[in-house]
């Protein structure tokens, strides 16, 4: 099942929820369709109203970490970001999110599965300059990523991605990922999922508790940096960079 948030064009300001299904929107009061929505009538938000949390996952040969994100620098789809002058080389990075459905802490790896919602495609930016600074100073990224995460605009229910486990029974999925600048395919991979988002659920429970829209970003996508693709240099105001993650669609991120 695919969820989404949404505006009718001809109602801004209202924000509805409903399912994705054959390419309409079916909106719902949360137990019944109360209506059906053409696409060219609606405007997607972001899939989840309020974000509580955000954990960026990293995994080295050693250990699984995360850092804290800002909730409150989360984009619907399609947004515009206004680029810093002192950004410099900005590259994108393509993550999956899984949305925490209910409340629990000290969560068991048999149970944790339970507590995904669903999970959505994302997309950000990352600083080149601000990152090498980071590493040589010994320091984890921070500033280089302080900039605006496109999410969405639906949110895929795990039951959609069975097909897709990488060998296993847990969530640890093989993708495919394709990311475009202003429309034109600069790189593709076939992702193995280094770790399953049961594993992030449990680490993300293990101190404090999680609560409903908590988001668990995972590793990023292993893309080349786009100066080794046919674009041929990073990002710069007027790009519009997308992401397209089989299963859960396309998230788009426009620079001006």
């Amino acid at each position: 099942m695919k969820l989404c948030r949404f505006e009718l064009i001809q109602d801004p300001g209202v924000s509805r929820s409903g399912i994705f299904f054959d390419h309409r929107v079916y909106e719902t009061d949360g137990e019944n369709a109360i209506g059906v929505h053409e696409l060219g009538k609606v405007a997607f938000l972001a899939p989840i109203g309020r974000v509580g949390s955000i954990r960026r996952y990293s995994r080295t040969a050693e250990t699984l970490y995360s850092l804290y994100g800002n909730p409150t620098t989360v984009l619907p789809s399609q947004s515009e970001v206004d680029v810093p002058p002192d950004a410099l080389t900005l590259m994108p990075e393509v993550r999956v999110g899984a949305i925490i459905r209910e409340v629990g802490d000290r969560i068991g790896r048999e149970e944790a599965g339970g507590f995904i919602l669903g999970l959505v495609p994302t997309i950000g930016l990352v600083s080149a300059e601000l990152e090498a600074a980071e590493r040589a100073s010994g320091l984890p990224p921070s500033s280089s990523v302080d900039f605006p995460l496109a999410v969405g605009p639906l949110l895929t229910t795990p039951d959609e991605l069975e097909g897709k486990r990488d060998g296993t029974e847990d969530a640890r999925y093989r993708l495919d990922v394709a990311l475009s600048v202003n429309g034109e395919e600069v790189a593709k991979t076939t992702w193995s999922m280094p770790v399953a988002f049961e594993e992030l659920v449990v680490s993300a429970s293990r101190h404090v508790w999680v609560e409903p829209g908590d988001m668990l970003l995972s590793p990023p996508v292993p893309l080349p940096p786009l100066d080794e693709t046919r674009l041929a240099r990073a990002l710069r105001p007027s790009d519009t960079v997308s992401a397209s993650v089989e299963e859960l669609g396309a998230v788009v991120l426009r620079l001006v």
